[in-house]
């Protein structure tokens, strides 16, 4: 049984069951409308964070309504679309590609390297090791 389901029958037997504990307001945040970072992926930021804003926006298969989170390799700009933290540590350059055994992408950030999933490009999910190499630097 769903966690959802078993609170929902508890309520139903007795509401009180369920405690009301008021909110902070003095410690709440409004963030606005507005992308985070201009849409754009900083390969200076650690790993966890980059994963994180590119887990926020993605609502695959349906649109986000903040966009894929974006990087630029020569002129060309790419979308990240889904990837993973490996929690390896990094010694090359942020932002430096590397292809992997099977096929797998990885993304030097500024502490440790992510797998990189999903690449959307001119609105076209792609596999990234059909467009990234090693030796690619995405900035």
């Amino acid at each position: 049984m769903s966690l959802t389901i078993q609170l929902l029958e508890a309520a139903i037997k007795d509401p009180r069951s369920i405690p009301r504990i008021p909110q902070d307001l003095s410690n709440r945040e409004y963030f606005g409308r507005t992308v985070p970072q201009g849409g754009r992926l900083n390969w200076q930021r650690p790993a966890r964070q980059i994963v994180n804003f590119i887990r926020a926006c993605d609502f695959f298969p349906f649109p986000s309504p903040w966009g894929t989170p974006r990087t630029t390799l020569g002129d060309q700009w790419i979308g990240i679309g889904k990837a993973s933290g490996t929690g390896q540590p990094v010694g090359v350059s942020p932002g430096s590609v590397e292809t992997l055994a099977g096929s797998k992408i990885r993304v030097a950030c500024a502490d440790e390297w992510i797998l990189v999933h999903r690449l959307l490009i001119d609105g076209r999910h792609i596999p990234p090791a059909q467009v990234l190499k090693t030796g690619d630097r995405l900035v």
